[in-house]
């Protein structure tokens, strides 16, 4: 598992995720309409995916996580939600401008500064 969980495979596995959520039965086509790409780059963040241990995929099969995926996604997706709470609730931002900012920096804030924006945003509904 030399490969390293890049802003885009990260987004790719939340897709997978999302996905699974909604019922479906992943396949590459419905990650190419996700994400907006062709099939053959899909294939190859799958791909890498299944060299990290992080989903399945048989060939001409579906796409599914597995456990170490599933928490991992679960864990992006907490992180996504509790950056885009912040900007609302803190900042003011629209629904759909916090999101798009959400989704543009949740790659580069650690753990810990998402964990004190968790903690502020609980002491702020408390008060």
């Amino acid at each position: 598992m030399g490969e390293r969980l890049t802003r885009r495979l990260e987004d790719y596995l939340k897709a997978v995720y999302e996905l699974e959520l909604g019922g479906y039965r992943v396949r590459l086509k419905d990650l190419a309409d996700r994400m907006g790409v062709r099939l053959p780059t899909v294939f190859s963040a799958v791909c890498k995916l299944v060299e990290m241990g992080l989903v399945k995929h048989e060939r001409r099969g579906h796409v599914t996580l597995t456990g170490r995926g599933r928490a991992l996604a679960s864990a992006l997706l907490d992180k996504h939600a509790i950056i885009k709470s912040f900007l609302v609730r803190v900042l003011g931002l629209s629904e759909g401008k916090a999101r798009r900012v959400a989704c543009q920096i949740e790659h580069f804030l650690d753990d810990e500064v998402v964990a004190s924006m968790a903690l502020f945003l609980t002491k702020d509904s408390v008060e």
